[in-house]
């Protein structure tokens, strides 16, 4: 990246891999300093890339990756909330075309507001996290590796609804989902 001039039309994929590799030594050896500068770095790679680029919505979840990761080590809410922020943006510049990059970062999307409405409690969250999650989960044909983890994390959601509602429409929606599973 040092190496790189300014304006290369490469650079995005470079700081890209430096900000996946910043963040897999944090979570490896837990230097905090690591954490903070895959985060600027990754925050730079979307913004070099124009929109409408194919690799903006995978910058974007990676972005929001590394927040959510800082967030569960320093449990700063702003973070969560930023981690949720680009979480959306990835999937709302993902292409319909795309149906299986598209459910894992509804997935991602749907466990960050479900993890924002543990530490926050406003429903919007917990509605908006389900609703997430089942659009994951519809995307992914029965066979795919991850529809049974895609499905356990759904259901984990309606329980938790069930929890705070006392719903008896959740509780069953999440054993069928879960009996899925």
């Amino acid at each position: 990246v040092e190496l790189t001039p300014d304006g290369d039309i490469n650079n995005h994929a470079r700081l890209s891999n430096l900000g996946a590799a910043l963040k897999f030594r944090f979570e490896h050896l837990g230097i905090i300093e690591d954490i903070g500068s895959a985060i600027e770095v990754l925050r730079r790679t979307v913004e070099l890339l124009p929109d409408g680029h194919p690799i903006k919505p995978g910058s974007y979840n990676n972005l929001a990756a590394a927040l959510e990761v800082r967030f569960k080590h320093l449990g700063n809410i702003e973070d969560l909330k930023c981690a949720i922020k680009h979480f959306c943006s990835a999937v709302d510049t993902t292409s319909d075309n795309d149906p299986s990059d598209l459910s894992r970062r509804l997935y991602n999307l749907g466990i960050a507001l479900s993890t924002c409405f543990e530490h926050l409690g406003h429903m919007d969250d917990l509605d908006n996290a389900i609703q997430a999650l089942r659009r994951s989960t519809d995307l992914l044909p029965d066979g795919s590796f991850y529809k049974p983890i895609w499905l356990s994390g759904l259901g984990g959601v309606l329980r938790e609804r069930f929890d705070y509602l006392d719903s008896t429409e959740d509780i069953g929606a999440a054993i069928e989902v879960l009996s899925h599973a």
